[in-house]
């Protein structure tokens, strides 16, 4: 979940920072003058600085290593493990009411192929190119996008030398109001434990990795049109994406047509790429496991009723009792079996349905004419369910395919897979089992 974050003044107790008994200060002297400028820090991955005329504190870092004292992010950092860090934090002199100035947040899927089949075949995100990195020893591949968010996936596994295929998605904040514009609130450290937040985040990072654009070397091109064939090739190389500068065409009416045959040609690029029957679709699976692996780690098992952190103020931070993993709404209120927001409860709250994203009401079956509460709860449920129907759907097709070999042969499922096919919908009675 989240990782990084950077923040460039904390609310911070400097004289418990100074005297701590973890913390190894050293001084930061300028050059020039020989004077000490201020002190910095380093525990469990995170930098401390501390200017000397200012009094600002800086923090910098990784909240998941610090999890793991500071050596690496390569497991599962659910709320719960967040909710210690920052409890910890606290006790170092970092007030949880600091503000955030960058903020990191994504995930790590086993893949049941190498990560290193679906890096090679991106090309863009956003018709802005990727490129790759390498730092102490591994490679990474980032897209920039102006100052203010970075798009960036990896191999997980080669990094720290794993023998699972673990590939990690994630994007980086660098203004705040990349959030905000999403209506995701976050501004302070406090609110990273807002789970009420974390539908909108998880569907900021699917949306995200849905609009990378990948490549599929199996297509066969010989039984393509001499135009789907040429846009097959061309839209293999990042630069035939690149965005449109107006200032190139000697018309507005020029600039807006290329604009849009552009936007035709990708999703044409799109349709050939998923259409394909020698299509390995490697991409559809890897965002199928981020969206499951995002539910799974907002939604943990052991909820965080039992954790309390106190502010300054004299607060406390505690989670809902029962929510919506989907919406994040209290339904507290709905029978003690149901998981989701129920029909019935949004036919008693028109505001509370008028208040939800118009895209949760739009899948509609034909010919079936219900109220609008029928459908966005329908839709609710199906968000939660699709991905282990997805999953069966694929089993199946496998063993109907391969009608010579046992399952087990033709079958390789992940740890998170299984976990999903394992899991009960919350509208199964408890004395019978899911078909």
């Amino acid at each position: 979940m989240f990782d990084g974050i950077k923040i460039l003044n904390a609310d911070a107790d400097i004289q418990k920072l100074m005297y701590s008994s973890v913390l190894d200060w050293n001084s930061v002297v300028n050059d020039g003058t020989g004077e000490v400028v201020g002190r910095t820090a380093e525990y469990n991955n995170l930098t401390l600085t501390i200017k000397e005329e200012t009094s600002l504190v800086k923090v910098t870092g990784s909240l998941h290593k610090y999890a793991n004292a500071g050596i690496h992010n390569a497991d599962d950092f659910t709320p719960e493990r967040l909710a210690g860090v920052l409890d910890s934090i606290q006790k170092l002199g970092i007030g949880i009411n600091s503000a955030l100035n960058n903020l990191e947040f994504g995930v790590n899927i086993e893949t049941p192929f190498p990560p290193a089949k679906l890096l090679e075949r991106l090309i863009c995100h956003q018709r802005r190119e990727f490129t790759r990195h390498v730092s102490k020893g591994f490679e990474y591949y980032q897209c920039e996008h102006e100052r203010q968010f970075v798009v960036k996936i990896y191999d997980k596994g080669r990094q720290f030398g794993l023998r699972s295929n673990l590939l990690r998605f994630e994007i980086k904040v660098l203004t705040m109001q990349v959030l905000h514009k999403k209506g995701i609130g976050i501004y302070t450290l406090s609110d990273l434990l807002n789970q009420k937040l974390y539908p909108k985040i998880g569907n900021l990072l699917i949306q995200c990795f849905n609009e990378i654009l990948f490549d599929e070397p199996t297509i066969d091109t010989t039984n393509l049109s001499k135009k789907d064939s040429d846009l097959l090739i061309n839209g293999r190389n990042h630069k035939f994406w690149r965005p449109f500068s107006e200032s190139n065409f000697e018309t507005k009416q020029k600039y807006d047509t290329a604009r849009k045959m552009r936007y035709r040609q990708e999703k044409r690029f799109r349709q050939m790429i998923d259409s394909s029957p020698t299509a390995e679709r490697l991409h559809k699976l890897a965002a199928e496991l981020i969206a499951t692996k995002w539910e799974i780690l907002s939604n943990p098992i052991v909820p965080l009723l039992h954790y309390t952190l106190n502010v300054e103020m004299g607060q406390s931070i505690i989670p809902t009792a029962k929510e919506c993993p989907i919406t994040g709404i209290d339904i507290s209120d709905q029978k003690g079996s149901s998981r989701y927001l129920s029909e019935r409860t949004l036919k008693s709250d028109p505001e509370l349905l008028k208040s939800l994203p118009v895209t949760i009401g739009q899948q509609r079956r034909r010919k079936h004419h219900h109220p609008e509460e029928y459908y966005v709860a329908h839709n609710i449920r199906n968000a939660a369910s699709n991905p282990r129907n997805s999953i069966k759907r694929r089993i199946e097709r496998a063993v109907k395919n391969t009608p010579l070999f046992q399952a087990d042969e033709v079958i390789r499922l992940t740890d998170e897979q299984k976990k999903i096919l394992q899991s009960v919908p919350s509208n199964v009675p408890r004395n019978k089992k899911p078909r």
